[in-house]
């Protein structure tokens, strides 16, 4: 899927996502736009987002489409060409896996990318290999008040790489860039 415009705006627990939840892997996201804001969360603080996943169902779901318990298939990946990236107020661009397979990429190539009030960069995984985060900042990379990026595995699956080239980069009151794995190896962190 690939979306092109000149201004994105997602809010308030809105979601654009490619996604699986059985075998079958999930597809590309590409987005091509001058400038593109991630902020908020949903009336239930579900987190506005950017996304690809392999996500588990709830077993109404899963019993009405005769999905399996948890998904097996790859996470997608998602790529994003902007002048500039906004994240904010608990905002997250994401790729992400609940079941055994793996996380996919989140590339972003920008110009100017900013996390601001809890904004999230993530790529996660339940117990696959863990997704990886290819960032390629022209100018500036600027994190601040609880923002995060993060790269990071569950059970026995290794943690997924972070690589961040900016010209200037900056991270401050508590945020943190973080690639770690709970019983596999974590990720590194190529800056």
């Amino acid at each position: 899927t690939s979306i092109n415009t000149s201004r994105l705006t997602v809010k308030d627990g809105g979601i654009v996502s490619s996604s699986t939840a059985a075998t079958g892997n999930a597809g590309k996201l590409n987005i091509n736009a001058e400038e593109i804001v991630v902020s908020g969360t949903s009336q239930n603080s579900f987190p506005t987002q950017i996304s690809a996943t392999a996500s588990i169902l709830d077993e109404v779901a899963r019993k009405t489409y005769s999905l399996p318990p948890f998904p097996t298939g790859n996470t997608g990946e998602v790529t994003i060409n902007t002048n500039r990236l906004i994240i904010k107020d608990r905002g997250q661009l994401s790729v992400q896996h609940q079941g055994t397979g793996n996380a996919g990429k989140l590339n972003v190539f920008a110009d100017a990318i900013a996390l601001d009030n809890g904004g999230e960069i993530t790529a996660s995984t339940a117990s696959g290999q863990g997704g990886n985060i290819n960032l390629q900042v022209k100018d500036a990379l600027l994190l601040s008040d609880r923002s995060s990026i993060t790269a990071e595995a569950g059970g026995i699956g290794d943690g997924g790489n972070i690589d961040i080239e900016a010209l200037v980069m900056a991270a401050k009151n508590n945020s943190d860039i973080v690639a770690n794995a709970i019983e596999g190896r974590g990720g590194n962190i190529q800056i």
